[in-house]
């Protein structure tokens, strides 16, 4: 969580200089190296580093991603599209609740946490 505040704290004001779609790419590529480096973590001290910085990547992610997407719906439309960004990141979270439940290995979750991460980086990059 503090990783998730340190992110709206650092990338909301970065995306005012350097523009939503930029301050939207960095993080994901953030989450997607750092999810794949907590898999692989060989201490706990690595691991609440790496998580920290993937809840840095979060909280900018998040934070830019629903403002670029209410940017880009018309003003009647914007409180919508604000709704249903919100609602779609609430139903993934569920849906990854259920996921890492089935999962047993916290390693192999991470991994497979990172693979819609990495489809997500490469899609972002190509909007």
């Amino acid at each position: 969580m503090a990783g998730i505040v340190t992110g709206c704290l650092l990338l909301g004001p970065f995306a005012e200089s350097f523009g939503r779609k930029r301050a939207t790419q960095i993080p994901v590529v953030l989450m997607v190296v750092f999810t794949v480096a907590t898999g692989f973590s060989p201490t706990y001290p690595f691991y609440l580093a790496s998580q920290f910085v993937v809840g840095i990547g979060y909280g900018g992610y998040r934070l830019n991603s629903i403002i670029l997407s209410t940017e880009w719906i018309g003003v009647s439309k914007r409180s919508w599209g604000a709704c249903i960004t919100q609602l779609c990141g609430a139903i993934g979270q569920a849906i990854l609740g259920g996921m890492i439940y089935c999962i047993r290995n916290w390693r192999l979750a991470q991994l497979v946490t990172a693979a819609p991460l990495a489809l997500v980086a490469f899609y972002i990059w190509c909007v």
